[in-house]
């Protein structure tokens, strides 16, 4: 069980550090008058009118970090009842038996505390984004 939660958290950072930033420059100069071809320092305005649409819905990182944390809630919460479950089958199964007992409560606790992490990471972010968009 938790080396399901360390790979979660590992595959959560992973997609969070991931993320870069592409630039690119051109060139615009006239060409060059021993090989005819172009590159020399750019004369005037570089622009050359190429506009990139946004693929994402989200127009800043707080709108997409708040999309991100919902969508990590959507994946996460059968997850949580399967566990929650499976839990309970452990008790059920158990019959009495010590060891199988505290293997189910052991899996039943980590369940609700990954589950608490999961539903609290979003209600902390929420609340931080209030918090500044008071501040402004």
């Amino acid at each position: 069980m938790m080396v399901v939660v360390l790979a979660a958290v590992f595959a959560f950072s992973f997609c969070l550090v991931s993320i870069s930033a592409v630039h690119a420059q051109t060139g615009g100069g006239p060409p060059n008058s021993s090989s005819g071809t172009g590159g020399g320092p750019p004369t005037g305005p570089t622009s050359v009118g190429i506009s990139f649409n946004n693929p994402l819905k989200f127009q800043s990182i707080p709108q997409f970090v708040r999309g991100l944390l919902d969508v990590l809630v959507i994946i996460a919460f059968p997850i949580i009842i399967l566990f929650i479950v499976y839990a309970g089958f452990l008790f059920v199964s158990a019959r009495g038996n010590p060891d199988k007992i505290n293997e189910a409560k052991r899996l039943l606790l980590w369940t609700i505390v990954g589950a608490l992490i999961i539903l609290g990471a979003s209600v902390i972010a929420r609340a931080i984004e209030g918090t500044v968009n008071s501040l402004r």
